[in-house]
């Protein structure tokens, strides 16, 4: 074995110090900002992983109940969800509903089609949109102008249709579903424009989804501290 000088050390020491700070400096190292992203992002992760093990847990707690017949639980399909739409469509509204200064005229939403049900309990349907004797009053809009009133009518008495998606979540405290509902895209049959399609998105969304609506469970069910499911063809609550 040979030994190294001290002076020798002393230069590796130094060679090392160097190699040190320009790797900070070139961000090959990780600095105080990027170690508290880092942390973040693992915290984020970890909250995912946590998530995503609850939603198998529950998973896994429909398929016991289905296989033995035993626990508590509800469950929706697309069918019976279309069945309990029928109830309020066709829907009609007034245009001034959605635009009080802005809109006259009636308008409509036909019964839903499309029914899908998606992870972290979503489901999204699509509804047709008519109208009749639309009114469009574009006074006072900078830039606005008489055939700009006269696109808006046509594209909206044209009709189209509209994409909702609705969120759920339980409230358990007081025993009932939270639904919150967002039209997330809308297509019209002419004049098919982003103005268009945002002006009625943002109306439809005040006029019908600024608020949440609530579904009353079963009280054995409610009592059973539940948890939400979706699966490709249902909707399901089911107890502990």
């Amino acid at each position: 074995m040979h030994n190294i000088s001290s002076e020798s050390e002393k230069e590796m020491m130094r060679l090392g110090t160097v190699f040190a700070v320009s790797l900070v400096l070139s961000g090959c190292a990780p600095g105080l900002a990027s170690l508290q992203s880092r942390k973040a992002e693992v915290k984020s992760i970890e909250k995912s992983i946590s998530q995503a093990k609850a939603r198998l847990d529950v998973h896994d707690r429909y398929i016991r109940a289905l296989q033995t017949g035993e626990g508590q639980w509800i469950a929706l399909s697309a069918a019976e969800i279309l069945d309990a739409m029928k109830q309020y469509a066709p829907y009609r509204f007034k245009g001034s509903d959605l635009s009080k200064k802005r809109l006259k005229g009636t308008l409509w939403f036909t019964q839903p089609s499309r029914v899908t049900f998606h992870p972290d309990n979503r489901v999204t349907y699509r509804t047709k949109l008519g109208a009749k004797k639309i009114e469009v009053n574009l006074k006072g809009v900078f830039g606005a102008s008489q055939s700009d009133a006269r696109k808006i009518k046509d594209a909206i008495e044209g009709g189209g249709y509209a994409d909702i998606e609705v969120r759920a979540r339980i409230d358990r405290k007081k025993g009932e579903v939270l639904l919150f509902g967002h039209c997330y895209d809308v297509k019209l049959n002419r004049h098919d424009t982003r103005d268009h399609r945002k002006y009625l998105k943002d109306g439809i969304n005040s006029k019908f989804f600024k608020y949440g609506k609530r579904i009353p469970l079963p009280k054995n069910i409610a009592a059973a501290r539940p948890h939400l499911l979706s699966t490709p063809h249902h909707f399901v609550v089911i107890g502990r």
